[in-house]
């Protein structure tokens, strides 16, 4: 209080000039710098923001900048992140009995689930061409690519294969292998040596029908990622398995659609006579999931909750007496 009077002979601009360099001392100049070599987008959002604050006001900058980043992230929990894996051939044993896993790539069943909706709305197309005999109309370019490549999946689909030569797209696995150049020859992983054993040797998944796959789910189970679970459980339930594991113990929370999807997904697998077994709920989870009636009529009631993935892969793919004796039998999966 006793400096004021003199402050107040300080001309504004030489205040001006120290809250400028104030607030360019502030600025993390690392962080921007990391921002424009690594993450072009945020480091576009970051000035944006910037140059709202100044020509508008900070309230409104940071009210804009919340809602992308909210919408960019809720468009990648839509995406549903999930690890994927299958038994490989044979049923191979670890040394502490856990059956031996082969990872999937859980992104291009995304991918097969779109081929799939692109052939049958090629499909739906030719035949509102037919009934309208429109024998004239011009294509694009896209269009008419997107017609060959799902004619060529029909071709590779058309004959049965029961054994599979692509982990990491299930519903594929019935591709026989296609001569070199074909549109969905898929014969080798996107991921380098994710499915390599040691010494480099191609692994391979059990049969159709004899199949059990690990699903871990990562992170909550909500309205946004519901619906892409259910979406790639329909492509693995398309590959024949006789059993999925479902792993929560990276679900902090499930909300009511995604307990939907959930139920949904057990009720699918059950109508195909799909064991379902799961693997560490968190309490939270656990305590919502009692609350359900489907689940304790399909999974409690049948015993089927484990502590852990190894005690659930156990019981899913069975004892190795079970499997030498030709079957499983109920009271050794506790059903």
């Amino acid at each position: 209080s006793v400096a004021m009077p003199v402050l107040s002979y300080i001309p504004q601009g030489g205040i001006a000039a120290i809250l400028v360099m104030s607030c360019f001392r502030m600025v993390p100049w690392g962080y921007v710098q990391k921002l424009w070599e690594e993450q072009k987008w945020h480091f576009g959002l970051l000035c944006v923001v910037a140059l709202v604050c100044w020509l508008v006001d900070s309230v409104t900058g940071l009210a804009v900048g919340t809602m992308v980043a909210l919408l960019v992230t809720g468009k990648e929990t839509a995406s549903g992140h999930a690890e994927l894996s299958i038994t490989a051939a044979g049923n191979t044993r670890l040394q502490d009995g856990s059956p031996k896993m082969i990872s999937i790539d859980a992104l291009a069943i995304d991918d097969v689930d779109l081929a799939r909706k692109v052939e049958d709305e090629v499909s739906e197309w030719d035949s509102e061409e037919s009934s309208e005999e429109c024998s004239e109309l011009q294509h694009t370019t896209s269009y008419v690519e997107s017609r060959r490549e799902t004619a060529a999946f029909s071709r590779l689909t058309s004959a049965e294969h029961n054994h599979s030569h692509m982990a990491y797209a299930p519903e594929f696995d019935h591709v026989k292998e296609s001569r070199a150049g074909g549109a969905f020859d898929r014969q080798v992983s996107e991921t380098p040596n994710v499915f390599a054993g040691e010494g480099s040797e191609p692994l391979q998944p059990t049969m159709r029908g004899d199949r059990v796959y690990l699903y871990k789910f990562l992170g909550q189970l909500d309205f946004l990622a519901g619906d892409r679970h259910v979406d790639r459980f329909q492509a693995v339930l398309a590959s024949g398995p006789k059993a999925v594991v479902i792993a929560m113990q990276n679900v902090p929370w499930v909300d009511p659609d995604g307990m939907e999807a959930l139920r949904d997904i057990v009720a699918m697998l059950d109508e195909n006579m799909v064991k379902v077994y799961l693997a560490c709920p968190r309490p939270k989870v656990a305590e919502t999931l009692e609350k359900e009636e489907w689940y304790q009529e399909k999974i409690a009631s049948c015993q089927r909750v484990f502590p852990t993935e190894r005690s659930a892969l156990i019981a899913a793919v069975g004892k190795p007496n079970d499997l030498e004796s030709g079957g499983l039998q109920d009271a050794s999966l506790g059903a």
